[in-house]
Order: structure tokens, then C-alpha cells, then sequence
């Protein structure tokens, strides 16, 4: 659901319980960044453990999630693609790095094994990576915030006003109109206000482009001057 407080993956290891963990996303799914959190990490990341619906808190990044995501609803089939692309982004480096880290735990728990008589055994390395599993839990935390947080007022910049800002690295920035889709307008009347009627009314029209109303512009004006001059 849109208010979904969190979701999560459980990712058990047969490696080893010490690699055991929880993808996490705090707000909905369509909308989160899911950090690997193991389950030995010695200390939690504080964006991920406070946090309250009374008060909004930048410092938790449940409340960086649902700011760009109401803020990118006003205009989904524009910003929503912003936001799967910085999803992708971050979720391949989480990938990246739990992976890099989960390669150097593996050799030291292979080479630091201790064999006792009757079977048991006990790995000195599963003490020797916890502070490996906090570092990479808490970067990752810290770059899902700090994205998310960027992603806020990045999407403000781009759309706004019914336009979405283009070229914004450029001398001049392009402004571009947003247009509902003639099917959604049908659909809920808006034709049927006497507001929206008139020449002097925008057409909400996403298929118009300058292009094509020059031209139509340019054949309108020659029937009229052929007509005018007899031809």
C-alpha cells in the first residue's frame, strides 16, 4: 500500500549466520531504497532506529521516502522514472559492496575455523567481521539517506508549475509544459466546465508539439491567403 510504514527481505546464509540479513526499506515499497542491515552488526544506523509520525525528522529515512514520493505523485508518469533510476542506483551499490565485504568474511571464516573433538567447531573470524558487517550496514544507511534527501529538492527543481525543467546544467535552462492525457480529461469531464472551453484555453494535448502547431499554423494562413487572392 502507498502508506506502508516498511517492508523487508530476510536473506538467510549458508555461509554463515554471521551474514545474515535484512534488506530493509522503511516506507512503501514503490518508494524505498532497501539497505542490507546484518542482523551482527554491533550498531544499528540511526536513520533506520527513530523516528515518529509526529514530527518530521531529516535524520530518518522513512520521512526522506514519503517527501520525494508525495512530491513526485503530483506528476508520476514524470517523476516516478527519476526515482526508479536513483533506486536502481543505490541498490546496485548495495549489492556491490555487500558482496566485496561478504568476500573477504568468507576466506576469514574458512581460514580462522577451530575444530574440537567430537564435531564442534568455532570460527574466530565471525568475531573478527563483526565490525566489517557494522561499517558496510551504516555506509550504506548513510547513502540512501543522504540520496533520498538530495532526490527532494532536485525534483522540486525539475517539475514545478505544470512544466518540467530540462537542460538545468546549461546556460539556458528549457522549460516543457506537463499535459494530462486527453483520455483522463475525457474521462473526468473537464471538457464539460464552461472554463475550459474557449480559444484562449490551453489544450491539454501531450501528442502537440511546436513543430506540429507551426504547421498547422502555416497551412491555416496559406487557405486563407489562397482563398483571399482567388486561387
Amino acid at each position: 500500500m502507498f502508506r506502508t510504514s516498511y517492508s523487508f527481505v530476510a536473506q538467510s546464509r549458508n555461509i554463515s549466520d554471521s551474514l545474515a540479513l535484512l534488506w530493509f526499506g522503511p516506507y512503501a515499497p514503490s518508494s524505498t531504497s532497501y539497505a542490507p542491515i546484518y542482523v551482527h552488526a554491533e550498531v544499528l544506523p540511526i536513520s533506520y532506529t527513530r523516528g515518529s509520525l509526529f514530527s518530521y525528522d531529516p535524520l530518518v529515512s522513512f520521512w526522506s521516502h514519503l517527501a520525494a514520493s508525495n512530491y513526485a505523485s503530483r506528476f508520476y508518469n514524470f517523476a516516478f522514472a527519476d526515482i526508479k533510476e536513483l533506486q536502481t542506483s543505490l541498490f546496485e551499490a548495495s549489492l556491490y559492496n555487500t558482496r566485496l565485504i561478504e568476500a573477504k568474511a568468507s576466506k576469514l571464516l574458512s581460514s580462522t575455523e577451530i575444530h574440537y573433538p567430537g564435531g564442534t567447531s568455532f570460527s574466530i573470524g565471525e568475531t573478527i567481521i563483526k565490525p566489517m558487517v557494522t561499517a558496510v550496514t551504516n555506509k550504506q544507511a548513510s547513502k540512501i539517506l543522504m540520496s533520498w534527501t538530495e532526490l527532494f529538492p532536485k525534483l522540486i527543481t525539475k517539475y514545478h508549475d505544470g512544466y518540467i525543467a530540462q537542460n538545468l546544467e546549461s546556460p539556458m535552462i528549457s522549460m516543457h509544459k506537463l499535459f494530462y492525457p486527453k483520455e483522463w480529461l475525457d474521462a473526468t469531464g473537464f471538457w464539460n466546465n464552461k472554463i475550459n472551453k474557449g480559444d484562449d484555453v490551453i489544450m491539454f494535448n501531450p501528442k502537440v508539439t511546436y513543430e506540429s502547431n507551426v504547421l498547422a499554423f502555416t497551412i491555416v494562413v496559406s487557405s486563407v491567403i489562397a482563398l483571399l487572392v482567388g486561387i
